[in-house]
């Protein structure tokens, strides 16, 4: 059994939003813990050691991602590759189209804390 909370809390005078995740595993059994990020596919994605940016394309705002804990691993995906679907959205009944994921794993665990920090940069 596994228990996931989650808490939001929303900074309107900073532009931010802080994202409180809590996943316990009940039976202490340690498993792998992947937190998805889905994004439109016209941003564009970078990560760095400490920080993500994600950017549009269409304008000059700007969304950077910290987290209070680091991943085992950080790996984005796009779309279906080798039929297997990564990221895909869907606005009409059997059509889809692609988009991106940015996944957090963490292995071993059986219990995660994390915060995420989304800081917003309008232009």
């Amino acid at each position: 059994d596994i228990r996931h909370s989650r808490k939001i809390e929303i900074d309107i005078l900073n532009l931010g939003i802080k994202v409180e995740d809590n996943v316990t595993c009940l039976d202490d059994a340690k498993r792998t813990v992947t937190f998805l990020l889905h994004i439109p596919i016209d941003k564009e994605i970078e990560i760095f050691e400490d920080l993500i940016k994600i950017s549009s394309s269409k304008n000059s705002n700007v969304m950077k991602l910290s987290l209070s804990k680091e991943p085992d691993l950080i790996e984005m995906r796009k779309g279906v590759k080798d039929n297997t679907v990564h990221s895909v959205v869907s606005h009409i009944a059997n059509t889809y189209e692609d988009s991106q994921v940015i996944k957090f794993v963490f292995n071993d665990m059986n219990n995660v804390d994390l915060k995420t920090f989304i800081q917003f940069e309008l232009f």
